[in-house]
């Protein structure tokens, strides 16, 4: 058996934990609703009665959960909405990421990035849709941002992009827009880029790890569970984790959009060279939406310790 780092994986029913190589459901929806008041959780976005949970992020003594509209603190116990001085475009939240003072929400909803500085509660809002003759995939509406990593110097922004390649934008810290990487996947879930300039990113209707050399351009890409040994049927990904010594990339059979929360999901272990060493199922709690590593630093979010 593997040596798996613990994580955190939050899926379309809930989040869980592995510890010690073992799963187990975390409660967070039920403290939620336990914690808050019915007029704090009017307008929370939810799937059925569950609330809609998307990424997970945290500071040096706070954990920070993306919904659809919303992003919840917690922090000693206690759990609050984060609130925003602009709500115009608070609507499709997906991955979050917190860096500094302020917490980075990709937003497929309004194809915009949102920076939320989390003193003020000022917002910056860097709309990223691009007009027919300005888009690589040339649909407007379809640019989808859904993940964003940041490394204290560039922003990097992922562009979905549906039926045509995704790209990815990169943008200073401040939130201005520098240039886009092209080509990049197909419906590309995560971005993470190491020391030595190597962008990572998940092909994910491909089921693709894919390689980048931002000095060079060189592409590499890893097919995943190109047999179909482990899961039997074609495969999406979403979820990405880095730790000193592995990748860890999030697997869940393709599916329609009814059937998200019903739908088988795995945990692939990698190597530093993208040399598959074991797979892992999750608790039967719908696809996989974010990975992120805890009790060790984990690359591909931020340099701040799991505050629990």
């Amino acid at each position: 058996m593997a040596n798996w780092p613990d994580l955190i994986v939050v899926t379309g029913l809930g989040v869980q934990k592995m510890i010690n190589n073992e799963l187990e459901e975390v409660l967070v929806q039920e403290a939620i609703e336990e914690r808050l008041s019915k007029k704090e959780l009017e307008g929370v976005g939810r799937n059925g009665k569950n609330i809609l949970l998307y990424g997970c992020t945290w500071s040096a003594d706070t954990i920070y959960l993306g919904g659809v509209r919303d992003v919840f603190a917690i922090k000693e116990g206690e759990i609050k909405i984060i609130k925003f001085k602009d709500r115009s475009k608070a609507t499709g939240f997906h991955q979050i990421s917190f860096y500094g003072d302020k917490l980075y929400v990709a937003n497929t909803g309004e194809n915009c990035l949102y920076g939320v500085d989390l003193n003020s509660g000022e917002v910056k809002i860097c709309d990223l849709t691009k007009t027919d003759n300005e888009s690589p995939g040339g649909d407007t509406d379809f640019t989808h941002i859904n993940s964003v990593f940041c490394n204290g110097e560039n922003v990097f922004v992922v562009n979905h992009n549906f039926a045509h390649p995704s790209y990815i934008s990169v943008l200073d810290m401040d939130m201005n827009h520098g240039y886009d990487i092209c080509n990049v996947g197909q419906q590309n879930h995560n971005a993470y880029v190491d020391k030595d300039n190597i962008l990572y990113s998940l092909s994910s209707k491909t089921a693709e790890i894919v390689k980048i050399d931002l000095n060079t351009g060189r592409v590499e890409k890893t097919p995943v569970d190109p047999e179909r040994t482990i899961t039997q049927k074609d495969v999406y990904l979403r979820g990405l984790a880095k730790t000193e010594d592995h990748f860890v990339i999030g697997v869940t059979t393709s599916h329609g959009r009814d059937e998200r929360d019903k739908v088988t999901s795995w945990l692939l272990l990698y190597d530093n060279h993208l040399n598959f060493l074991e797979a892992k199922s999750t608790l039967p709690l719908g696809q996989i939406r974010e990975i992120r590593a805890i009790h060790e630093p984990d690359f591909a979010h931020n340099p701040f310790e799991f505050p629990l």
